[in-house]
Order: structure tokens, then C-alpha cells, then sequence
């Protein structure tokens, strides 16, 4: 019988990019830079091996020995798990040593030194050098970077004495390395990959493209500079303008060609050199660095014998080139990058800038280079944000501010369409992502200028556009291109203007009956944080005061219907403070604010507060609109809630039956008052102890939602979960479990998880299941209940206390009899083996 086949060796190539490929060549997802340094480091030593005491010394030198060796052993037992599909043993670990147990490892820097000692294998051994030694790594220890810089320098020295000399003839104006290039090698293997692939047999460019500042040149010069040798020659040529990008093909032509030299017409010259790479033994490559538009380079390109990089803001390709489109760095990559840059090992600092910036590379440069010069932290950059994007310090490969290389690529969509501009403006102040055409255009542009505007934009890549789910145009922006922006206003002395502009737009869209009507909780949800982006500038002016009272209004009411307390209860107070310079005391739009307010200090038990604003708006609504308005019979029916909460319940039900009868003259009203009304009657009813009565009042307030409002809604559910609690109360469990648990299910689909209305009735069904037996069923149910109300609502309301009182009734029958006590120690529950509960 033949011997089976001897399985593929592991991979680990330490020349180039770090990579560790098992024999099957799935790459070990090693992502921390110092257990990739304990690899690297163990794989070149004597036997594969070293001593504890020298790693952690080598890895954590800036650290005292009990914590270096500490972190060193967290790291062995992280790589011996994660390295198991690699090798079963592949670390291997004793008091004293640490080595590589793989027994069929193949390292590529022990191949490469021992072709590079015999002269006949010299040229495998070349081939074997895919890169520098951990190239562009660090790990933040200086101990080990500056042997891997020694090793680096060696292995180097090696290659240069047996490689042989560069292929290309020409090399001409390729800018230099960016010695802290990081974080590109998809796009670099992206890059080659189009450039050599089957549809480059038709010469067709590949155009890096995206936001200006990511990069496109450093990465098309790291591109050169790895895979030169490829090519018959290299030409670097400054595109931005035609005349540039004629001028420097034409000067190529003549270097192919002297007698090109006397060609007068530039153009005439350009396309005879073109003609020539065709002769070259191996493709000539060709960059023309920062086209403006696909029409800077029409006639321009080679029929063949060439590749062509361009680099862009220009953002459609289609038709002209092979795409890559460049974005931020990842997190990992950024935050690499900063602190290479500023030689600073700051882990959590630099994460906390990278983000502020976008992880855009021209900013990271600047502001890596900028706590290099001056001795900053990135703290202390991060305050002054908005300052340093404006300027370049002194020094840096790339001169230019990141706010200046923004304002170029706004100055060029400005001459595509006037309005490009204006629209830029009004996304300055908001979220960077999700910002709806529709609001940021309101109404000072018609269809065709929005249009046209967003092209111009979207072509230079400012901004990214796309359709949400409810068809509306969002558009992205990056977080510095808004600075950028905000730059500009600041020096036109068009900040305020343009914050009253967009507050007044904002405050048109976002809905004004969050609290009444769930169908505008989804456009709620996508204007929330464009409210509170711009709240954060905390600017508003006196002309946008009216609107911004109103706008933190209606995010303060829809944050108070999804539960959201401690963040309603501050934008309710904002827009008060605001209201009361805009409008009178007695203005409506000022009466029901403070009104809204106090329906969130009842909620969330601070009666005498609410009390106090309730009198006061139904007394000023009987003022301006009579007592029969349906407005001023809201108002009463939380006066009617908060009597009966506090036992009042002659006057409480007096008032119910009056606004009932309000609502009920008004059949074809759309809106849910005689639903929602009688759902608070029946809770009133609940707590005099007359079910009957209430079971009538929420069958009733069931036929009509169904009628008016169909099954998917607030109301609905808490008709249904406010039945069934009641006739839960009246143990008739079998038929109150289908109500509650459709109040569940219809409530899941409306509400976020973390809903008090949601846990409310998942509590409700909790208890029936107990009561109908079924305990194990009901506890996952209360304890999420619980969770839920005590996050959202806090210990001592007495929702929770309900919630936490049936949770330790469940765990005692459960013979959980520990649980159930600690549960009633820690809400001072008396030791009762029966529940107490309300409806919603």
C-alpha cells in the first residue's frame, strides 16, 4: 500500500506582510501586533525557543516585571487556543520556556538565508524576498522593534548583494515612500491583481478614487515601489490639470525618443510617445495622479503596451476604468498608523482621535506629526479638533490642510452646480450618516437644483448617496469633510444663518405626534440623531429659537413614548428654557410643552410636579379653547390618570366619563383618544375593584381600535394586554393568555426590546403561564420584564416593583427559595407568596 500523502507544511512569512498559513492555506486570524511579534521572534531563534524572562523583557520593557510576565502568559494561553487549527501544540510553554512545537513549520526567513549562502540558489532566494522584514509593523515595544529593525537591515543587506538590478529603464518623478504606509494590503494586492488580470489584455486603467486625504497616492506610490521590477518602466505624471498631463507625456516621449524633441505640438508629442511603450519587453506603467474628471485624460491613454494608474476624487468610473475605490482605514490600522507617526505608544488616546478623524490618513499624518513636533498628547489635539484640521504643521510630505484639501474638491462641485455648496452647508451640523436630501434641500431648491447639487457632490466625494428603507435619499459625509465646512461658514460669518436654516428645516420634518401616532416613530428614529448632532453645537439663534424649542420638543416627546426618560426628561427642559423666550407664557405651542413635561413626571412618579403643570395647561386650554376641545380633553384625561393613581377616584372617573363623551362625538377622528381613554378608565375601574364594569370598558375600547386603528397598534396591544390583566384578576387565565400574548407579539414588532410598555406585558403573560401552571415557561419572561424595567424605569418605580415581586413569586414556587429571598430583600418586598400587579 502507498504511504499517504506527507500533509502540506505551515506556512510563516515573516518577509513582507506577517502571515501564518496552516497546510490547508487558511490564515491564523493573529491580530494582536505582540503576539505576532512572540511568533516571529521565537520562529528565528536557536531549537524555535527562548526563556520567559527574556520575551517579557523584549515585549513589555516599559513595564515592571510582575506585569511584563503577566501579560506574557495571557498571550501564550490566547495563542495556544487560537493555534490550534494550525497545529495541536503549535506554542508550547514550561516554567521556564516558551518555543514553537510545530514540527512541520516553514519560515521564510531561514529559507531565504539559506539560498542566499549558496551561490546556485540565488535566485530562489530572491524570490523568497516578497518584502522587507515585518514590513511596516511594529508592536509598540521598543525592545522588540529594535531588533526586528536590526534583523530588517541585515536580511536587506543580503538581498542587495544578490538581486539583480532593477528591470525598469525609466523611473521617472515617482514621489518617495511613506515610510509610515500602513494598513493598504488588500488594496495594494487589489490593485496588482486588476492590473494583471485577463481584462488588462485590453490596457484598460484602474482608477483609485475616493474622498480626498485617503490616500490614493501614497497608496499608487506604494504600489511602484513594491512591484517596479514588474515593469519595463515607470512614469509619474501630475494629471490635475490636461495641459499638465499633456506637458508630461510629452516629456516622456522625448526621453524614449530624443528626436520627439522637436515635435512643437504637444499633443502631437504625447501621443507619439504613447505609441512607443508598445515596444518596451514588459509593460510600461503609467500614473496620472489627481485627475479631475474622466474628460482630463480623453485621448490620453495608451492603445496598448502600458498599464495606467489614476488617482481621483472623482468618484464614476463606469465605462472608463477598473474601479478602486479607497476608504478610511480600519480602526486597527488608524490607530497603527498614529502612533508611528507621533511616536507615541497610546493605545486608547490614539483610538479616541482615529475616530474624531475619521480614520482619514492625510488627517492622521497631520496630527501625528503635529504631537511628534510639539510634545502634545492626542487628548489634547483631540479638544482643539476643529483648529489643527485647518491647519498643516510644519514639515509633512503633504503641505496642504485637510480643511484646504476638502475646500478644493468643494470648489470643484461648486463649479459643476451653485447650489452644491449651500447643500454641503446645511449637512455641516448634523450626523454624518442618514442625513435625508428631503430636510438638508427643504424647500429653497426644486427638484432639478437638488438634483444637479447631489451629482456634484456625489461626483467628487464629498458625499455618498443612497435609499433608505422608506425610499427616502440619505446621504453620508465624512466627519471632517463636515469640519471642513464648518471652516468655511465660520470665515463667511455664515454660522448663524446657516444653523437657523437647518434647525427650521429639521424642525418641519420631525413629527409632532410621536406620543398619539406610532406609524412616525420610524422617521422619529432616523431624525433623532441629527437632533442631537446639532444640539451639540449648542448655538441656536434668536431667530431659530421658536423652532428649536419645537424641534427639541418633538424629540423629547418621542424619546418619552419609547421609554427613554433620562433623555427626554433633559431635551423636554431644553426646549421649555428655549419656548420661553420665544413665545409668550400663555402661547399654546409653549402651554403644551410644559404640559408634555409633566406627562414624563407622572410616568416616572413625581406627582405633585405634574399636578401642578396639568392644572395649569387644561386651565389655559378652557382660556384660548374651550373645554370640549379634544386638545383640552387630553390634558384632562392625565389629570383623571394621576387622580386615580393618587385614590381620587370620585373626581378621577367624573372626568373620564366627561372626556369620553368628548372623544366619541368625534367618530370619523382618526386619532385614538376614545381608545386610549377608556383604557385609563378601565384601570381606574380595576382599582375600585369593579372588573365587570372594567372588563366592559376594555372590550369596548378593543372594538373600536380594531375598527379605527387596525390590529397593529399601541392602543390595540394595550386594549389587549389591559383585557387580559383584568380577567387574569376575575382567574378566567385560559382566555385572558391569548390577549396578553398577542399584546406581546404586536408590541415586539412596534417597540424596541428595551420597551417599558413591552416589558410590562411580557410580565402580565408571565403571571398567567405561572398561574395556568406553567412556571418554567414564565420565569425567562419575568426576568426579562424585570431587566428591562429596572434599566429603564428604576428600582423604586412600581412597574418594577411589580415585576420584581412576581419574579420572587415564581423562583419561591420553583423551590428557588434563595433567589426568591434575595430578589425580596433587595426591593424590601414583604414575604408574600401572591403578586401584586396593575395594568398598563
Amino acid at each position: 500500500m502507498a504511504d499517504a500523502q506527507a500533509p502540506e507544511p505551515t506556512q510563516l512569512r515573516l518577509l513582507g506582510r506577517f502571515s501564518l498559513l496552516s497546510g490547508s492555506g487558511a490564515e491564523a486570524p493573529i491580530s494582536a501586533p505582540r503576539q505576532r511579534a512572540l511568533i516571529a521572534f521565537l520562529a528565528l531563534q536557536p531549537d524555535f525557543a527562548a526563556n520567559r524572562e527574556q520575551l517579557a523583557t523584549l515585549l513589555w520593557d516599559d513595564t515592571d516585571e510582575r506585569y511584563a510576565r503577566q501579560n506574557l502568559r495571557q498571550i501564550i494561553s490566547r495563542l495556544r487556543r487560537e493555534l490550534k487549527v494550525v497545529a495541536p501544540d503549535f506554542i508550547i510553554a514550561d516554567r521556564e520556556l516558551v518555543r514553537i512545537g510545530a514540527l512541520n513549520l516553514h519560515v521564510d526567513v531561514r529559507a531565504f538565508e539559506r539560498a542566499a549562502s549558496i551561490s546556485m540558489t540565488a535566485d530562489t532566494a530572491t524570490a523568497l524576498y516578497r518584502g522587507d522584514f515585518l514590513e511596516g509593523f511594529s508592536c509598540g515595544a521598543q525592545g522588540f522593534d529594535e531588533w526586528a529593525e536590526q534583523k530588517r537591515s541585515r536580511l536587506r543587506m543580503i538581498y542587495r548583494a544578490i538581486a539583480p538590478s532593477p528591470a525598469a529603464n525609466f523611473f521617472e518623478n515617482v514621489p518617495p515612500r511613506d515610510l509610515n504606509f500602513t494598513g493598504r494590503e488588500i488594496s495594494l494586492e487589489a490593485l496588482h491583481s486588476l492590473l494583471n488580470s485577463a481584462d488588462a489584455a485590453a490596457d484598460r486603467p484602474v482608477a483609485i478614487h475616493g474622498l480626498g486625504g485617503m490616500g490614493k497616492s501614497s497608496l499608487a506610490a506604494e504600489y511602484v515601489r513594491k512591484y517596479a521590477d514588474a515593469y519595463g518602466g515607470v512614469c509619474w505624471i501630475n494629471a490635475a490639470r490636461r495641459t499638465s498631463l499633456v506637458g508630461g507625456l510629452a516629456t516622456l516621449a522625448t526621453r524614449i525618443d530624443p528626436r520627439f524633441s522637436a515635435v512643437r505640438d504637444e499633443e502631437r508629442a504625447a501621443a507619439l510617445g504613447l505609441e512607443q511603450l508598445s515596444h518596451f519587453g514588459k509593460p510600461f506603467l503609467l500614473i496620472y495622479d489627481d485627475v479631475e474628471s474622466p474628460e482630463t485624460i480623453a485621448g490620453l491613454l495608451p492603445s496598448s503596451g502600458a498599464r495606467v494608474i489614476i488617482t481621483s476624487r472623482w468618484a464614476d468610473w463606469a465605462g472608463y476604468a477598473a474601479p478602486v475605490r479607497l476608504d478610511a482605514l480600519d480602526e486597527d490600522a488608524a490607530v497603527e498608523f498614529l502612533q508611528k507617526r507621533a511616536g507615541r505608544s497610546d493605545s486608547q488616546g490614539a483610538k479616541e482621535l482615529s475616530r474624531a478623524l475619521g480614520h482619514l490618513p492625510l488627517a492622521l499624518d497631520h496630527a501625528g506629526a503635529y504631537c511628534r513636533l510639539t510634545a502634545s498628547s492626542f487628548a489634547a489635539y483631540l479638544r482643539q479638533i476643529d483648529l489643527r484640521v485647518a491647519r498643516a504643521p510644519k514639515g509633512v510630505a503633504r503641505p496642504t490642510s485637510t480643511a484646504a484639501t476638502f475646500g478644493l474638491a468643494i470648489d470643484a462641485a461648486a463649479r459643476q452646480h451653485p447650489q452644491a455648496e449651500a447643500l454641503l452647508a446645511s449637512m455641516a451640523y448634523l450626523a454624518s450618516d442618514g442625513i435625508p436630501i428631503s430636510v438638508v434641500a427643504g424647500t429653497s431648491l426644486d427638484k432639478r437644483d437638488r438634483d444637479g447639487a447631489i451629482a456634484a457632490l456625489s461626483a467628487v466625494s464629498l458625499i455618498d448617496c443612497s435609499a433608505s428603507d422608506r425610499d427616502e435619499i440619505t446621504a453620508a459625509i465624512h466627519p471632517l469633510v463636515q469640519v471642513a465646512m464648518r471652516n468655511r461658514l465660520a470665515e463667511r460669518n455664515e454660522v448663524t444663518a446657516t444653523l437657523a436654516q437647518i434647525t427650521t428645516s429639521l424642525a418641519q420634518a420631525f413629527p409632532a405626534s410621536a406620543i398619539t401616532d406610532p406609524k412616525t416613530w420610524p422617521v422619529c428614529g432616523a431624525l433623532l440623531k441629527h437632533v442631537l448632532a446639532l444640539r451639540e453645537f449648542d448655538r441656536w439663534s434668536a431667530g431659530a429659537s421658536a423652532a428649536a424649542s419645537r424641534l427639541l420638543h418633538g424629540a423629547g416627546a418621542y424619546l418619552y413614548i419609547r421609554t427613554a426618560f433620562r433623555d427626554a426628561e433633559t431635551l423636554l427642559r431644553e426646549a421649555i428654557t428655549i419656548g420661553e423666550t420665544a413665545f409668550a407664557p400663555d402661547h399654546p405651542v409653549l402651554v403644551q410643552e410644559r404640559f408634555d413635561f409633566g406627562r414624563m413626571l407622572f410616568f416616572t412618579g413625581r406627582i405633585d410636579e405634574a399636578e401642578a403643570l396639568f392644572r395649569l395647561a387644561i386651565a389655559e386650554g378652557e382660556k384660548a379653547l374651550g373645554r370640549d376641545h379634544i386638545d383640552v380633553a387630553d390634558r384632562l384625561c392625565l389629570l383623571a390618570e394621576l387622580l386615580n393613581h393618587t385614590k381620587r377616584y370620585v373626581e378621577g372617573e367624573a372626568i373620564f366619563r366627561e372626556i369620553i363623551a368628548v372623544a366619541d362625538r368625534r367618530e370619523d377622528s382618526k386619532t385614538p383618544h376614545d381608545v386610549a381613554w377608556r383604557n385609563a378608565f378601565g384601570l381606574l375601574l380595576v382599582d375600585c375593584g369593579r372588573l365587570a364594569e372594567a372588563e366592559s370598558v376594555y372590550r369596548d375600547a378593543l372594538r373600536i381600535a380594531e375598527k379605527k386603528l387596525g390590529r397593529e397598534h399601541h392602543e390595540v396591544a394595550r386594549a389587549m394586554n389591559n383585557l387580559g390583566a383584568t380577567l387574569r384578576r376575575m382567574e378566567r387565565y385560559e382566555e385572558a393568555e391569548p390577549l396578553v400574548r398577542e399584546a406581546v407579539a404586536i408590541w415586539t414588532e412596534l417597540l424596541h426590546a428595551k420597551d417599558a410598555y413591552l416589558a410590562r406585558g411580557q410580565h402580565n403573560l408571565a403571571f398567567i403561564l405561572h398561574a395556568l401552571g406553567r412556571s418554567e415557561e414564565a420565569l425567562p419572561l419575568a426576568e426579562q420584564a424585570l431587566a428591562t424595567q429596572e434599566d429603564v424605569l428604576g428600582v423604586a418605580h412600581f412597574w418594577t416593583v411589580d415585576s420584581a415581586r412576581t419574579c420572587a413569586w415564581i423562583f419561591h414556587a420553583l423551590g428557588r427559595i434563595g433567589e426568591a429571598g434575595t430578589l425580596r430583600a433587595r426591593f424590601n418586598l414583604q414575604d408574600e407568596l401572591q403578586p401584586r400587579t396593575e395594568d398598563a
